[in-house]
């Protein structure tokens, strides 16, 4: 079985929360939270997960927006995460590369933890979270408002499309729903919930196909998505 519930707030136009219970075999809980397009600030992203009844993992992270070598990318802005992160050694765990890369929407600040017990889930990983969370607050309320700039808010779109179609595209959660609820349910789920600013690959098919059609070259620009 499987839950979710979608909110928004005066600082936020999506905080979303799935629980996915498949009993002994594994428990998932996810979430993301997604400023307002006139906050150009990260996401936040969480996943709780539990294998069998002992094998654990927590990911806490906020995740920027820009790629680590982009000039646009502030690691000042991690230094209140990594100093979280430091208090709690069992959370310093290193993402596997198999399906994301590191250097692309992930921070060095990351809570990263596995765990073969749950004793941990109390002692570190909970209070870990909880400050985590409080610290993202306190960046969100520091970072300025762009107001309703239409260049501002555009670009912020713009990375917040980025940021939902890699992770549309390789997110390991969508072959799980796949095999318990079927690849088209999957797919909905997955582009019209999870990352709903994604495209499903058939669309993009579709769009570059379009603009290599005779009289593309004319008829793009007013074929071109909008950006909100």
């Amino acid at each position: 079985r499987i839950a979710s519930a979608c909110y928004e707030s005066d600082d936020f136009r999506k905080v979303r929360m799935t629980y996915f219970d498949a009993g002994k075999k594994v428990q998932v809980f996810n979430s993301l939270w997604y400023p307002r397009y006139e906050i150009d600030a990260p996401v936040l992203g969480i996943d709780l997960l539990c294998f069998g009844e002992k094998k654990l993992l927590a990911v806490v992270d906020c995740q920027p927006l820009q790629p680590k070598g982009d000039a646009e990318f502030r690691p000042s802005a991690c230094r209140s995460f990594d100093a979280i992160r430091q208090r709690y050694p069992s959370l310093c765990g290193k993402m596997s590369s198999r399906f994301y890369d590191e250097d692309t929407f992930f921070s060095d600040a990351m809570l990263f933890g596995r765990f073969e017990e749950d004793g941990p889930v109390t002692t570190d990983v909970l209070p870990a979270f909880k400050e985590y969370v409080q610290a993202y607050l306190a960046m969100i309320g520091r970072t300025k408002s762009n107001g309703s700039a239409a260049k501002e808010m555009a670009s912020v779109v713009s990375k917040q499309k980025g940021y939902d179609q890699y992770s549309a595209e390789h997110d390991p959660a969508h072959a799980l729903f796949v095999g318990y609820f079927g690849e088209d349910w999957a797919n909905e789920f997955v582009h019209d919930f999870l990352f709903d600013l994604s495209e499903r690959k058939r669309e993009i098919g579709q769009e570059a196909v379009a603009s290599a059609a005779p009289g593309a070259a004319t008829t793009g620009a007013g074929n071109a998505r909008s950006g909100g």
